[in-house]
């Protein structure tokens, strides 16, 4: 049957979000521009589109998307590329959608480019956002005052339909339209990262836990048109957060243990913002045991052990160290530094 009304083109609901603190609670939002919430299991109905400030009608609602911690709060993103509008519109709620703050909008895109298309908040930390746009992943440590694009392992400027986060690994899974699948493994120095933690020169940030794997051989043929994605690292990953981009001279990390002698050194990276390095050379000197199942370090105990077992920091000029209770990871540069 034909139909002229276009209502095939509308009044589809779109996006689906049941609060996980309160079952009776769900979030619906629709390609026609109705952001509804019912409270008692789908009895009754409330249409909260009118009280989201500076959003046109008709607002294709993209994402809706109820908190991990406060049942009153949620986020909702909406795309208005149909009507020639490539601005991204993400607002929250922390009162069951009476009022509505704008994290981003086209007034003011705080850098985010491409419209909205998914808006997840972390299983862990409350302010920590993650925003699928048309061009790309950006993500929030302040509940989105400010944004970032993520750019980790040359990322490509690609649309990203949807977010997962594994909460037995704290990996995040993005869905792309044209890449296939990523796999951003640990988020876990994304949480560590704080504005506090911002305003220092540099400093370690934790880590999961490092696991010893032992590689078992496969007797089957894949064939030429499977598509694999590379594995993390067996190696220990030592995260740190610089400030500024160190500019002159070399730049690597030493590994002491107890008494202060370097046991060896890893190349760093000079590059702003979280960077990592493989601790591979501490994997040799390795041995694991049966009773926490980690590997034990002659520097540290356990990868762990950089990020959250800090004891003391000291600088002294062309370093900066951080002790642990079995050694010390230190911070070297052969020229001046970049902070």
């Amino acid at each position: 049957t034909v139909d002229n009304s276009s209502a095939e083109m509308h009044t589809t609901i779109y996006s689906i979000s049941e609060s996980p603190k309160d079952k009776s609670l769900i979030w619906v939002g629709s390609d026609d521009g109705n952001l509804q919430l019912t409270r008692d299991g789908g009895k009754t109905w409330t249409n909260v589109i009118g009280n989201v400030p500076g959003l046109p009608k008709n607002s294709w609602v993209s994402w809706v998307q109820a908190s991990n911690f406060n049942a009153g709060t949620a986020y909702a993103a909406f795309d208005r590329y149909t009507f020639g509008d490539m601005g991204a519109y993400v607002f929250k709620t922390t009162d069951y959608g009476k009022t509505w703050t704008p994290l981003v909008s086209a007034q003011d895109a705080k850098g985010v480019r491409g419209y909205a298309h998914v808006i997840k908040e972390d299983l862990v930390k409350p302010d920590l956002l993650f925003l699928g746009t048309e061009f790309g992943l950006w993500v929030s440590i302040d509940g989105g005052k400010n944004w970032a694009q993520f750019k980790g392992n040359h990322f490509p400027a690609v649309a990203v339909r949807d977010l997962a986060i594994a909460p037995r690994d704290n990996d995040l899974v993005l869905a792309t339209h044209g890449r296939g699948i990523w796999i951003i493994d640990d988020i876990t120095p994304l949480r560590a990262l704080t504005p506090d933690l911002l305003k220092q020169e540099a400093a370690f940030v934790s880590a999961r836990p490092v696991q010893q794997r032992i590689e078992g051989a496969g007797g089957w043929s894949t064939g030429d048109a499977v598509f694999v994605g590379d594995n993390p690292p067996d190696a220990a990953v030592i995260n740190y957060y610089q400030r500024e981009r160190h500019l002159f001279g070399k730049l690597k990390l030493e590994v002491l243990d107890s008494s202060g002698r370097v046991v060896d050194e890893l190349p760093a990276s000079k590059r702003t913002a979280r960077a990592a390095c493989r601790a591979d050379c501490l994997c040799r000197s390795a041995r694991s045991t049966a009773d926490t199942g980690r590997v034990h370090c002659a520097a540290h105990q356990g990868r762990q052990s950089f990020g959250n077992q800090v004891d003391s920091w000291s600088r002294s000029p062309g370093q900066i160290q951080r002790r642990g209770p079995q050694g010390t990871v230190r911070r070297c540069d052969e020229g001046p530094w970049a902070f």
